[in-house]
């Protein structure tokens, strides 16, 4: 299920985000992308205040980036997408604390997650750890001998 995810509602729940950090959306962004990858979820994030000659949207992996141009906000581009999807809203989860954000959100079908819900998910990670992150079997010397044999051959002709 693809996340909504207002994004500087979200940056004000997170402790280890400085809302006066100038960099606090990419801080974010990295975070969300990391997050989005290990859990194959998707989300589109909306940030308000688009600096002058800043790209208004792009795409990072798994995460869709927009920034919103005054005198619009990210909770109206929120609504707006809601609007977009129809019944296909049930399929998404808004990520807001903004009460009128979580009411439209409900009230249009989608599920709705608190910032400060998310924010803990998001510092905790996944239940179960990645591939990369599972400690490696040892591999015996037998077993080494046995697959060099298969793959290099016993080194002996045959004829």
């Amino acid at each position: 299920m693809p996340f909504l995810i207002d994004g500087h509602n979200l940056i004000g729940r997170m402790a280890e985000i400085d809302l006066h950090d100038p960099d606090k959306e990419m801080i974010l962004i990295k975070k969300l992308e990391k997050f989005l990858a290990k859990n194959r979820k998707r989300a589109f994030i909306y940030f308000d205040r688009r600096a002058p000659g800043s790209r208004p949207s792009y795409s990072i992996g798994r995460l869709k980036i927009r920034f919103i141009s005054h005198p619009r906000t990210a909770d109206s581009a929120i609504e707006s997408k809601l609007l977009k999807l129809q019944k296909e809203a049930k399929n998404y989860t808004v990520v807001s604390s903004d009460s009128e954000v979580v009411n439209f959100a409900r009230s249009r079908g989608a599920q709705v997650l608190r910032s400060e819900e998310f924010a803990e998910q998001l510092i905790a990670g996944p239940a179960s750890p990645s591939i990369d992150e599972k400690s490696e079997r040892a591999v015996s010397p037998e077993e080494v001998s046995y697959w060099e044999n298969i793959f290099l051959g016993s080194g002996e002709d045959e004829g």
